[in-house]
């Protein structure tokens, strides 16, 4: 449990070297959610040692002995003195097939979970995610000057921020330069200024980090809020955690184009944490591919072409992974162009849920009605075409009226475009035939919370 930084990275590794199972978890602060996330990992897990740094020991080990009494889990300062001699390390034989560390869903749809990554699935993901951001050109141009610097901002306990952020430079022969969520958040110039300062070659983000830095620069001028700014160096920008939204990438495109941004450096992505981290992948230079689709066709299951039909991003070809669209009902995989469950096979996949074999029989070894498998059942809807995933949403959230597939996503962001008095909108409820809209907006350095009415304002 350790803030943004370097000693996280270096603790980390010094699980993996060590033989011990590391687990990655965002520092607990007085946000109940929070709380309530750090507590079921050090239960659901059996922690028995949580390592930070002597800035937050005394608070982490009061929080322990009033979490449990009874456990003998303990807090150590890892930047303190008192640590044993390095020099007294010896190489650990260590299989492939053991758990490197732990990973705990984001818990977004259901309760988290920990996924038990190995050394092999790790190391198999880093050399896909490799392949995707070096190909054989431009690992042979990177010979000739060595020059792979990373720029990110995402938060170390994810599975982006971990794998796609702070391991994949080592796999990559590259640098990495990086700040906390909070500092992007708080100044998302700032990521472009790290890429552009250091001359990074690559960077990863969802969805909303793209919009968020929109949203930012939106007023003004950039060579006003930065006349250093130059992009020319990026050549990859990975989008992916959440759906790839065809505007934002061309929004964001048009907006940095005066300082050297191009749109073939957007590499949309589909991964999680059940299978390491990437899935499917676009390599470095090939650009996005955006279609557009009949969206009645859609509903019905069926990817059909139209010009004046709903945009999709696609994620890329599949990396060091084998992708099957299945029907969730029959699990019979269905041919390119039809919607169905994503179903993923691969030397990535995790081992399963800790401590939930039932679930992991569930998730991560069903086979399709023709035999072939083991797969991971995503959970996720999509389709194949032209060698290319398309990602159109969660089978959980789907809503089916009247034999129509609907997707949550699309119903709000209609409703975002529908109004501007609307906004992003969080959530929305039907009281009394009345639709009230919950806003987020940024104003004056602080969050208001616009309902109707009522606000309410944080400056935190």
């Amino acid at each position: 449990m350790y803030p943004a930084g370097l000693e996280f990275f270096a603790v980390f590794l010094g699980c993996l070297y060590s033989g011990r199972v590391a687990i990655p978890a965002p520092l607990p602060d007085t946000d109940r959610r929070a709380l309530e996330r750090a507590e079921g990992i050090i239960r659901d897990a059996g922690v028995g040692l949580v390592l930070s740094d002597a800035a937050h020991q005394a608070a982490l080990g009061s929080w322990l002995v009033a979490l449990d009494p009874a456990s003998r889990a303990e807090c150590v300062a890892t930047d303190g003195t008192g640590l044993p001699d390095p020099d007294t390390w010896s190489p650990l034989s260590q299989n492939l097939s053991a758990t490197a560390y732990i990973q705990y869903t984001s818990g977004s749809t259901s309760e988290p979970r920990g996924v038990v990554i190995t050394h092999k699935n790790l190391l198999h993901d880093l050399l896909s995610i490799r392949d995707r951001i070096l190909p054989e050109e431009v690992l042979d141009e990177l010979r000739q000057a060595p020059s792979c610097t990373a720029a990110g901002w995402l938060p170390h306990y994810h599975d982006m921020g971990l794998v796609g952020m702070l391991l994949s430079p080592l796999a990559s022969y590259g640098s990495l330069v990086f700040t906390s969520p909070v500092s992007f958040v708080a100044h998302p110039l700032l990521w472009l200024q790290m890429i552009s300062r250091y001359r990074a070659f690559y960077t990863f983000a969802p969805n909303f980090g793209y919009d968020w830095l929109l949203r930012s620069l939106k007023d003004g001028h950039l060579a006003d809020l930065d006349p250093d700014l130059n992009l020319e160096c990026l050549r990859f920008a990975l989008s992916g955690a959440e759906p790839v939204r065809a505007d934002i990438l061309n929004a964001v495109a048009r907006r940095l184009a005066p300082i050297g941004f191009r749109p073939d450096i957007w590499a949309p992505s589909y991964g999680l944490a059940e299978a390491t981290l990437m899935v499917t992948g676009t390599t470095c230079g090939s650009g996005p591919t955006i279609g557009r689709f009949d969206r009645d066709a859609l509903e019905a299951g069926h990817a059909v072409p139209a010009p004046d039909g709903v945009d999709l991003v696609g994620c890329g070809r599949p990396a060091g992974a084998d992708v099957r669209i299945v029907a969730p009902s029959t699990s019979r995989p269905l041919k390119d162009g039809h919607v169905g469950e994503i179903w993923v096979g691969g030397d990535s996949i995790a081992d399963g849920y800790l401590g939930d074999p039932q679930a992991t029989a569930e998730h991560f070894t069903v086979t399709t009605a023709d035999g072939d498998g083991p797969f991971l059942r995503t959970g996720d809807l999509g389709f194949l075409q032209d060698g290319e995933l398309y990602v159109t949403g969660r089978a959980k959230d789907l809503i089916i009226v009247n034999g129509r597939n609907i997707h949550p996503q699309d119903i709000e962001r209609i409703s975002e475009t529908a109004d501007p008095a609307t906004g992003p909108c969080p959530a929305f409820a039907n009281l009394n035939e009345s639709v009230i809209g919950l806003r987020w907006v940024s104003w004056g350095g602080c969050v208001r919370l616009a309902w109707g009415d009522v606000e309410w304002v944080s400056s935190g």
